[in-house]
């Protein structure tokens, strides 16, 4: 019954069915799988449910949460909307986080997960292909928003996934996600069905024209290239970046979309005023969700990174690093005791590839939607099925601190190349 739900609960998120699907119109579908689902979970799996409540990733996902409502008390917003409009979205992210952990504790749950996932993309990219072979779109007179083709012409999904770029970072995750289950497969026709739903759901995403997600492409396949390779992580990571660079300033050029005429140029700026706000509001920053209301484009940050330390302040920033932190620590730590061919380590190279995509994507994108989470989940639940515990020391502490001040220096070099270039 867990497992029915968690699948149920992502294919809500990818399919938004309430958009476009009559009987599921006005419904609150999700809030109810969730909460049916902890219910569920509190009575059945309750030792599962608090062992993994009590896990790592899961408490710095709660101190998130916690602090992520904290954060807009100081800049004059009511306890109400701190519980009723943030507390309320966190925590719905966080039951779905849950019932994915509880619910893969197998190596075949999770890949029987990632199968109905892909499925639900497959769903996702032959709309979006259809919208731009005849223009037709679905949804007209049901949900809030109707499929279009957008300014630029490129296509977009619906609900949550509105929008070229967040189109363009649903289908890479489920790209991503489909071309991780080619790797090590050993059977020829499994192997064969992989490629064929990566093909499709590519296209659909090469239509989206989204030039962060085209980089987390870059990403997915680099990351794919260096499973099948034998040089170092250390060697090959330079290399990659390098390459990264050269895309970011090349491809915009020849899609006609160069660097000083694009929307480039807003986006250094919303990247400096996040800088701003983070100087200006260091502890608890803005206030989650208030990055549009503090500067003078009215825009989100576009980069989840920038966005999420304007708003929360170095606190809310560092346990948003650290519940990935500790994931990857654990994985690098046990991992390499298990053999590259093991459905374990499949399902973690999976997760990686998924999370190597999204992750670069949204160095470029904001996401106010389930898909981080969602990726985190999966990472999760791959990770708890590798033997060995992991305790966090103050070395630990200090390694996700140089984190947070590298991904500031990102932000602030990004900022000085659009000035070289």
């Amino acid at each position: 019954m867990i497992r029915f739900l968690a699948t149920f609960y992502i294919l809500l998120v990818v399919l938004q069915p309430s958009e476009w699907i009559r009987m599921f119109e006005g419904l609150p579908v999700q809030e109810l799988t969730l909460v049916s689902a902890l219910g569920i979970m509190a009575l059945i799996n309750g030792d599962r449910l608090f062992e993994v409540i009590a896990s790592y990733p899961a408490k710095f996902f709660a101190y998130f949460i916690i602090l992520s409502m904290i954060s807009v008390l100081p800049n004059g917003d009511s306890l109400g909307y701190a519980f009723g409009t943030i507390g309320y979205k966190y925590i719905k992210f966080y039951i779905g986080y849950l019932l994915i952990v509880v619910a893969n504790d197998t190596p075949e749950k999770i890949r029987k997960t990632f199968f109905w996932t892909i499925m639900a993309g497959l769903v996702v990219s032959y709309f979006c292909i259809v919208l731009m072979l005849t223009g037709e779109g679905v949804g007209a007179g049901i949900g809030v928003t109707e499929q279009t083709l957008n300014w630029r012409g490129s296509v977009q999904w619906l609900g949550a996934f509105g929008g070229g770029n967040t189109t363009g970072l649903l289908l890479l995750f489920i790209l991503a996600i489909s071309i991780g289950c080619i790797y090590k497969e050993t059977s020829t026709v499994t192997k064969l069905f992989y490629i064929a739903t990566s093909a499709v759901i590519g296209t659909a995403f090469i239509m989206t024209h989204s030039r962060g997600g085209f980089l987390g492409l870059m990403a997915v396949i680099g990351y794919f290239t260096f499973l099948h390779s034998k040089m170092s992580f250390k060697k090959f990571f330079p290399l990659a970046l390098m390459l990264g660079i050269i895309v970011l300033a090349v491809k915009p050029q020849e899609e006609g979309r160069g660097l000083k005429e694009s929307s480039t140029p807003e986006r250094v700026e919303l990247y400096h005023q996040g800088l701003q706000m983070f100087k200006h509001n260091p502890v608890f920053g803005v206030g989650s969700s208030r990055f549009k209301n503090n500067n003078r484009i009215k825009k989100t940050a576009h980069n989840i990174y920038l966005n999420t330390l304007a708003e929360t302040g170095f606190f809310g920033f560092f346990t948003f690093i650290a519940m990935w932190f500790v994931l990857f620590k654990r994985i690098s730590i046990n991992l390499p005791e298990i053999d590259i061919k093991h459905l374990i380590n499949r399902n973690v190279q999976t997760s990686f590839l998924v999370v190597a995509g999204c992750g670069v994507s949204l160095f470029f994108l904001s996401a106010d939607h389930e898909l981080p989470f969602i990726t985190f989940a999966f990472l999760t639940a791959s990770a708890n099925q590798l033997k060995g515990e992991y305790e966090i020391t103050s070395q630990e502490y200090k390694n996700i601190l140089k984190i947070i001040i590298l991904i500031i220096l990102c932000v602030y070099v990004a900022i000085q190349l659009y000035f070289m270039i």
